[in-house]
């Protein structure tokens, strides 16, 4: 009898085993991705190009304040940049750059001037600097939008980057100049940990460092329109990875994701397999579940027997055990 009570438990288990397995799966999840998560940082995030009704002390944050809320949820310091200094050899240099670059491409007629603005070699944490200006009429899909009703995403393959930080806020007008600053904003972000960064070049940070930026806007009958910047971006006039000349470094996009990928590679940190639980471990847990009903049965049954085995001989007159009376 007892011997079919353990059964009788056993296939209650087993029937409740997927809900179990499930709910401990959750938990080790997140307890494993407490464990690998990186700093406080989002990957992709949208931005409003203007608002016109939010407050000036919404949109304009210096960066020393933007910085004081990136260190309270990151334990790495961060590059020290001269603000004003940055800020002003940024506003020269991208001007003149945007001044000799001949047309956009892209239809909403903006350009891109982007920079580097400090970067710590030994924690991989770097500073950018984005300005957005008019060059050309906008055209197709963007044409009859206002700027201002505009919106951004900022991303770094390679990197994790915080949102854009609204530092610079140029003409809200619906027909800017050709050539005149709409916007610029600064990112705190942080290469991948499993590159080496000794390992890179000035060359491979230029390519590593490369955002993708797209532009989308809805249209007058509804629909999104959407499109990137990876054709005309200016890139590394000012601050760091600049070249001896001034120059910018016209590098796409697309270019940039292929060769960051190759470069990554090659810098990766070497981690020997099997001593990481990479992903959700969720055939180990239900082996162990297996595992575990099936000795606990198999001890309920035999300490069972064992009892009944001792409680039996106790029961004749005269016979003795190994295991005493």
């Amino acid at each position: 009898m007892q011997q079919y009570s353990t059964i009788v438990l056993l296939l209650a288990a087993l029937h409740g085993l997927p809900a179990f397995a499930g709910v401990l799966q959750s938990n080790i999840e997140l307890a494993f991705l407490s464990r690998t998560s990186g700093p406080v940082l989002s990957r992709r995030e949208p931005v409003a190009l203007f608002n016109d009704s939010a407050s000036p002390n919404k949109n304009f944050v210096s960066l020393k304040q933007r910085l004081k809320v990136v260190r309270s949820t990151t334990p790495t310091n961060l590059p020290n940049v001269d603000e004003a200094a940055f800020n002003q050899s940024v506003t020269t240099a991208c001007a003149n750059a945007v001044k000799n670059y001949t047309s956009a491409v892209n239809p909403s007629g903006i350009v891109a001037c982007y920079n580097v603005a400090a970067f710590d070699n030994s924690t991989g944490i770097f500073e950018t600097d984005v300005r957005l200006y008019q060059k050309s009429a906008a055209f197709g899909e963007f044409q009859g939008i206002a700027v201002s009703d505009y919106s951004m995403s900022f991303s770094i393959p390679e990197a994790t980057v915080s949102s854009p930080q609204l530092m610079v806020n140029g003409s809200t007008s619906n027909t800017p100049a050709s050539g005149q600053l709409l916007m610029g904003f600064q990112n705190v972000g942080q290469l991948s940990k499993t590159i080496q960064f000794s390992k890179l070049t000035t060359s491979d940070l230029k390519y590593l460092m490369v955002p993708a930026i797209t532009l989308s806007a809805t249209t007058n009958t509804g629909t999104v329109a959407n499109t990137s910047l990876a054709s005309d971006m200016i890139s590394y006039v000012a601050g760091q990875l600049t070249q001896g000349n001034g120059a910018p470094t016209n590098i796409t996009t697309p270019e940039a994701v292929t060769m960051a990928t190759a470069i990554a590679a090659s810098a990766s940190v070497f981690v020997l397999p099997g001593t990481n639980i990479m992903v959700a471990p969720v055939g180990l847990i239900i082996t162990c579940i297996w595992s575990g009903l099936l000795i606990a049965a198999v001890g309920a049954g035999t300490i069972g027997r064992f009892q009944y085995r001792m409680q039996y001989r106790r029961a004749q007159p005269g016979e003795t055990s190994a295991f005493g009376k």
